[in-house]
């Protein structure tokens, strides 16, 4: 496989929406779909002489990235933005529907040829969300800022640091609390 294959069939994968996050920041999941497609083609490209303080650079700011999409996880539950993973098992999903822990999708927003999709896969309607949790936009995007802050100080230690404090840096931001 060349260069520009590479490259295509990496966008390709990285660019099908693949969850409701995508629906609600597409700008957001464009961001990180464009950095994950880099990230994949960079280290396509490393010779075997690559130097291994870079090669363990690399690896710390992968993991960061990956940090900071388990702590935006986190945000958009804690703020009501995020849906709960759907139930596993046929029992786990009568638990959730008794303890009310799921959302319909209003049939008035429904278009035409969703509503007649409707009747032919009605739980494509269902979201798994705890309702207690109410939705605060605001907040979650203060937080969010606030991580995006932390995640562009921590990528900097990590990428002008020694790899050693870098690690360090990252082990902190990991520990770090975003709310």
């Amino acid at each position: 496989m060349n260069y520009s294959e590479l490259v295509h069939s990496a966008q390709e994968a990285y660019n099908q929406p693949c969850n409701s996050f995508a629906k609600l920041y597409p700008k957001q999941q464009e961001k990180e779909n464009t950095m994950q497609t880099l990230n994949i083609v960079a280290h396509a490209q490393q010779p075997a002489s690559y130097p291994t303080d870079q090669r363990q650079r690399d690896h710390l700011v992968s993991r960061l990235h990956s940090v900071r999409g388990e702590k935006l996880t986190e945000l958009r539950n804690a703020f009501g933005i995020g849906e709960m993973p759907a139930p596993r098992t046929p029992d786990e999903m009568v638990e959730r529907i008794k303890e009310g822990k799921f959302k319909v999708k209003n049939m008035d927003e429904l278009s035409d040829g969703d509503y007649n999709e409707f009747y032919y896969s009605p739980w494509r309607y269902i979201t798994w969300a705890d309702p207690s949790v109410k939705e605060d936009r605001p907040g979650y995007e203060a937080a969010e800022k606030k991580l995006e802050k932390l995640y562009d100080d921590t990528r900097d230690e990590i990428v002008v640091l020694d790899v050693d404090k870098g690690l360090a840096a990252l082990r902190q931001f990991e520990s770090t609390a975003v709310n």
